[in-house]
C-alpha cells in the first residue's frame, strides 16, 4: 500500500509556509502567511504549542473526541486517517511514551502528514517509532528551508 505524505515546512518566526494551494500558479520560492490556521485547526495549534505528534486512526472518532475540527479536515485535507507529525528542533525526548524534557530552545519547523483516504487505519508502534525517527532527521532540513522565507512584508499571496 502506498501512503501519500504531505511535507509542510514553516518558518516559526513569521509563520510562513510554501504556497501549495495552487501548484499550477505557484512559483518556486512563493510563500504565504498562515494568519489564522492555529485558530481553525487544533492539530496545527498543537504543533505550534510544541506538543507531540498526533496519530489519527479514525477521522470521525477523533472529531467526536474533540481532537480535530471535522469541517476543517474535510475542507482542506480529504483524508480518513493520518499522522500529524510535528518536526521540532531540538526534538522532543520521550521516556515510556511521555515527554521528559522541556527545552526552551525548541521550535516547530513543520509537519509531515502521511495519510490514507479509504477508511480508518491503525498506526502500529513500529510505524509510530519510524515516524518519530524520520521527524528527528527531517526537522533540520525543514528548518533550513523555512529560513529561506522572506520577511512578512515581501510575501506574495
Amino acid at each position: 500500500m502506498v501512503i501519500p505524505i504531505l511535507i509542510f515546512p514553516v518558518n516559526p518566526l513569521t509563520i510562513h509556509r510554501p504556497k501549495f494551494d495552487n501548484p499550477a500558479g505557484s512559483q518556486p520560492g512563493d510563500w504565504i502567511i498562515e494568519d489564522n490556521w492555529e485558530l481553525e485547526d487544533p492539530l496545527y495549534r498543537a504543533a505550534l504549542q510544541l506538543k507531540p505528534s498526533i496519530y489519527v486512526e479514525d477521522l470521525d472518532q477523533a472529531a467526536s473526541e474533540g481532537l480535530l475540527d471535522l469541517d476543517f479536515e474535510n475542507k482542506h485535507m480529504f483524508h480518513t486517517a493520518f499522522i500529524h507529525g510535528h518536526a521540532h528542533s531540538p526534538p522532543l525526548l520521550f521516556e515510556h511514551g511521555e515527554v521528559v524534557d522541556d527545552s526552551s530552545e525548541r521550535e516547530f519547523y513543520g509537519s509531515v502528514q502521511p495519510a490514507v483516504f479509504d477508511g480508518p487505519r491503525i498506526w502500529s508502534q513500529e510505524v509510530r517509532s519510524l515516524m518519530e525517527k524520520c521527524l528527528v532527521r527531517i526537522a533540520p532540513v525543514m528548518k533550513a528551508y523555512g529560513e529561506t522565507a522572506p520577511p512578512k512584508h515581501e510575501v506574495r499571496m
